[in-house]
């Protein structure tokens, strides 16, 4: 591999029972291609071909999020269609505290029918205020994206053009007007209304509501393929296709059989919409019929399809790339684990220049101390994935049990380094050679770090902090779980000269004893899982509470609580010079600054950081499994409670994957804003991190890191690692099951940094 390329490196560790592994070394020249779908050759030494699907303009529309405190992570999470409900309920209904009644009702944010005077639910009143409001920002002139929001408008009992519907029509008409009004005032000028459910405009509409375009649910029949003004078929532009669960192929399959697929809605400058699929093998099926109806009329130019989706943007995007990889990454990186054999994995990123992308598979088979890795490249966020090879890391004399940390530490002295840490307190230190025709990985040290506890360790990690020229070592920070101490720490300097070995820089601290909280029913007991991100001058000059830090440190780890089973907490650890040591500036303090508080229910957490590159600042990913989904079919529709007014309760053995995605200090912030009263979940209502669903399975671990977009920009990537379900799986969350794969699972989503405000 010449170094003339930006390249990103992923290394995946995993620790299971059996693993398959070949040494090849034939010299095959690659072809890839990026997110453009520009073609660029690469030496390499073993192929076995292309792991990711073509790329095709298929995409969702979020459904039924009608929680406006959901809105600012909606947009932050790339929406660009959503659909909201507005449910017309009576002037009795309607009369309430705030003094919203209205001679003609009232539009309730519900799709279900609402409860009676039980929910504080938002209304149209409230949606308008958010668009011209707090909203603003994602629909004005510095919005590069237009975005389009469906209004599906509910009505029970009647239809809308019913002796008994007056009401409602004029209400409908009223709320049209407005937005009207507001548009032609120069309000949100880069948002576009979609009219749907009992606003369409037919039979007494037909004439009405204009401008606004509507949906075609597939009645009436002729508007397939007439344009009726008169009628209002004109504006029926959106191909609205219902998704039998039974029968998935049914509507499309029907749309393509004739020579003319998809009748009048071919040409359209609109997408064709199919509501509403939640779990993987629906969405590939359907997915895979729409391609296949694009293979079978190749001649022709087929519009966008969308998919109504109930459930989070990354784990649509997840379950999609089986069929299409324009937006996200689901490989299966083995075969199917017939065994059942749990799988734990680790992975990291290494980067060169301009945008080429290794992945390394490391992985162990735990009757012998060897690790192999395979090797995959692709360019860009989100281009083709081909697989290379696989082949042996060497272990010098040092015995790696299971790698619980990894990561590349750069640019030390103009050379780059991997680290592995097991749950041992083992480590072996590799230089990387970039001049050969692949990744050589040369052991240079190894050791194992077991501070002075009394007890052995139950789980521990380590991260980079510095690297000092003068004596060729490297500061690390070495978080660790034991039976008398809950979470301790210290800093260990390791050095990188061959026959020399370590020296703690602190003293051994337990942050975090193993107690029992009453007033909060924590237990707190050894955890198995520890993940931490850390980093130097993070805070900006009005944030005076954490700048007197060196290094401010996010921990985070799963613990138990009385009534909440498995739940990830976090605080924030300050590590500063202590001088008075007689080696001075070498050696550190430790302390937990914040108290420790819940961020979200689950298990095994993994965190990563990277520096987000239009405004250098840090940014963090933790994933974790053991998880719940605030979005489902069933939670976005119910009448009560609101999205926003849940308390996640994940389902026994719950295996949910969850993210949480933003900037380190609003991290911090969050820890610090716990007002000890109740628990303040990071949920998918957070004003300013992004929290939601990428997959099921489970032993998650994640990379964030720099690449280039679509447009060739800087920006960041984030790439996750797990092991997938069994094939007799059942998602008691009702949270879009996947479909079943019980190896190790890549997976890659959009994520947009510079939406974050």
């Amino acid at each position: 591999m010449k170094n003339n390329y930006k390249c990103l490196v992923f290394i995946f560790i995993a620790h299971f029972v059996l693993v398959s592994s070949s040494n090849s070394n034939n010299d095959i020249k690659i072809n890839i291609k990026d997110n453009n779908n520009n073609q660029y050759s690469v030496d390499q030494f073993s192929s076995s071909g292309t792991l990711t699907p073509p790329e095709y303009d298929i995409n969702y529309q979020i459904h039924s999020w009608n929680d406006l405190d959901e809105w600012h992570q909606m947009y932050r999470k790339g929406v660009v269609w959503n659909k909201v409900d507005l449910h017309y309920m009576s002037p009795e209904y309607c009369i309430d505290s705030s003094g919203r009644g209205n001679p003609l009702g009232c539009f309730i944010l519900s799709h279900d029918i609402p409860s009676p005077l039980t929910v504080q639910y938002n209304t149209s009143i409230d949606l308008l205020a958010w668009i011209t409001g707090e909203g603003s920002n994602y629909y004005g002139t510095d919005s590069s994206t237009i975005k389009h929001m469906a209004l599906c408008f509910k009505l029970d009992k009647l239809g809308a053009c019913d002796l008994g519907s007056s009401a409602f029509r004029s209400l409908l008409i009223e709320l049209m007007s407005n937005i009207t009004s507001l548009q032609e005032n120069g309000v949100a000028p880069n948002l576009r209304f979609l009219l749907d459910g009992n606003g369409v405009p037919l039979n007494c509409l037909s004439q009405s509501l204009q401008p606004y375009n509507a949906t075609w649910v597939g009645k009436p029949w002729d508007a397939r393929n007439d344009n009726n003004a008169s009628l209002g078929y004109d504006r029926l532009v959106v191909a609205d296709l219902p998704i039998d669960s039974l029968v998935p192929d049914f509507w499309p399959d029907v749309m393509c059989s004739r020579d003319t697929p998809y009748f009048k809605f071919l040409n359209g400058q609109y997408p064709v919409l199919v509501w509403e699929p939640s779990d993987q093998r629906t969405i590939q099926s359907v997915a895979s019929t729409y391609v296949g109806c694009m293979s079978l009329h190749n001649t022709l130019q087929f519009p966008q399809l969308l998919f109504a989706s109930n459930i989070d943007p990354a784990q649509f995007q997840s379950y999609l790339a089986t069929t299409s990889s324009n937006h996200s990454w689901n490989i299966h990186l083995n075969e199917q684990n017939s065994y059942g054999v749990t799988i734990k994995s680790k992975i990291v990123v290494y980067t060169l220049t301009d945008g080429m992308q290794y992945h390394i598979v490391l992985s162990s088979n735990s009757t012998t101390s060897n690790y192999s890795y395979g090797l995959l490249i692709s360019k860009g966020i989100h281009g083709q994935v081909e697989q290379v090879g696989s082949y042996t890391l060497e272990m010098l004399d040092g015995k790696i049990d299971t790698i619980v940390s990894s990561s590349i530490i750069y640019n030390v002295d103009g050379q780059d380094y991997l680290y592995i840490y097991d749950n041992l307190g083992g480590y072996i230190i590799y230089s990387i050679d970039t001049t050969t025709q692949y990744l050589g990985f040369t052991p240079i040290v190894f050791g194992v770090l077991q501070a002075d506890t009394q007890d052995l360790f139950v789980s521990s990690s380590l991260e980079y902090l510095s690297h000092d020229a003068s004596t060729n070592t490297l500061q690390m920070l070495q978080y660790f779980s034991t039976d008398s101490c809950a979470l301790g720490s210290t800093v260990w300097n390791i050095s990188l000269t061959p026959g020399q070995y370590y020296l703690q820089l602190s003293p051994v601290t337990c942050l975090v004893s193993n107690i029992n909280i009453d007033s909060k029913s924590f237990i707190i007991t050894p955890s198995t899982t520890i993940s931490s991100v850390t980093t130097s001058n993070s805070h900006t000059s009005d944030n005076t509470t954490f700048t007197n830090c060196l290094y401010d440190s996010i921990v985070v780890f799963s613990s138990k609580h009385s009534i909440l089973s498995n739940v990830i907490m976090g605080g924030h650890v300050c590590i500063l010079h202590n001088t008075s040591y007689s080696h001075g500036s070498q050696y550190y303090n430790i302390s937990l600054q914040s108290n420790l508080v819940v961020l979200d229910t689950g298990v095994t957490p993994s965190m990563s950081i990277a520096y987000n590159p239009t405004d250098s600042k840090p940014h963090f990913m933790m994933v974790h499994g053991g998880g719940y989904c605030y979005n489902t079919e069933i939670h976005n529709k119910r009448s009560s409670p609101r999205v926003c007014e849940s308390t996640p309760t994940p389902s026994i053995d719950s295996q949910v994957l969850n993210y949480i995605y933003g900037r380190f200090d609003d991290l911090l912030a969050h820890i610090y804003n716990d007002t000890g009263n109740q628990i303040n979940y990071i949920s998918s209502c957070d004003r300013h991190l992004v929290r939601g669903v990428y997959n099921h399975g489970s032993n998650p671990s994640t990379t964030l890191f720099v690449t280039t977009d679509q447009d060739q920009q800087p920006t960041l990537g984030v790439i996750a690692l797990h092991q997938g379900v069994s094939p007799t799986y059942l998602d008691m969350s009702i949270c879009g099951s996947p479909i079943p794969f019980n190896g190790l699972i890549l997976n890659s989503w959009s994520i947009f940094p510079n939406l974050l405000d």
